[in-house]
């Protein structure tokens, strides 16, 4: 009989692994095509590729530490963590100018999205970028164009994304079959998914 439980939870641990696998692909071909989205489909896209890619890592983990028992709830907070982590990467590659600035590669995220929407002068001209309307010159030439970045509200829009993941990842987390000691440890892993930039005018 432990065999045959043994065997179903193998077999149950090696099916939640191949999903998050075969999601990440599906979020990686949607990312590929970088269209723009609205707010609640890039966030469905990412929890597909780095959510997914995150829970496989946790499972992989939680699998050799003997836990099979929490791997739903596990997957889930993970992909959360996921999903915080690539904001902060998209919010990261479009606050200064340079080569991996998102913003002048045309690469739709959440944080080129808000830029582009902008209702300001600027916001219009880099809507106009993304449209092939202006050029890459004309955009560079903007006076206080990476002043403008910083100060457009992009880090606050993404900070209060970041944190209701963060909320929505510690729930889960309080539904584990562990002690609280334990839970206390992970929540404060994810409390650690800290901000590299901060709100021009913040102390």
């Amino acid at each position: 009989m432990n065999g045959f439980l043994g065997s179903q939870k193998n077999n149950l641990a090696f099916q939640l692994i191949v999903d998050r696998i075969n999601r990440s692909v599906h979020g990686q071909f949607a990312d590929i095509r970088n269209a723009p989205l609205k707010e609640e489909e890039y966030i469905a896209v990412i929890k597909q590729k780095s959510g997914a890619l995150c829970a496989l890592a946790c499972l992989c983990g939680a699998m050799l530490a003997g836990n099979t028992t929490d791997l739903h709830l596990i997957g889930e907070y993970a992909t959360g963590i996921g999903i915080c982590a690539q904001l902060e990467n998209d919010l990261d590659d479009v606050l200064h100018l340079g080569e991996k600035n998102d913003l002048i590669h045309k690469k739709w995220t959440l944080a080129t999205m808000y830029l582009a929407h902008h209702p300001s002068r600027i916001g219009k001209a880099v809507a106009s970028y993304f449209e092939n309307r202006l050029s890459l010159d004309r955009l560079l030439a903007i006076q206080s164009l990476e002043a403008w970045i910083q100060s457009s509200g992009v880090i606050l829009y993404t900070r209060v994304l970041i944190e209701a993941e963060k909320i929505k990842a510690k729930n889960i987390i309080d539904k584990l079959s562990v002690d609280e000691t334990i839970k206390r440890q992970i929540k404060s892993f994810v409390d650690g998914i800290h901000f590299k930039a901060d709100i021009p005018g913040e102390t």
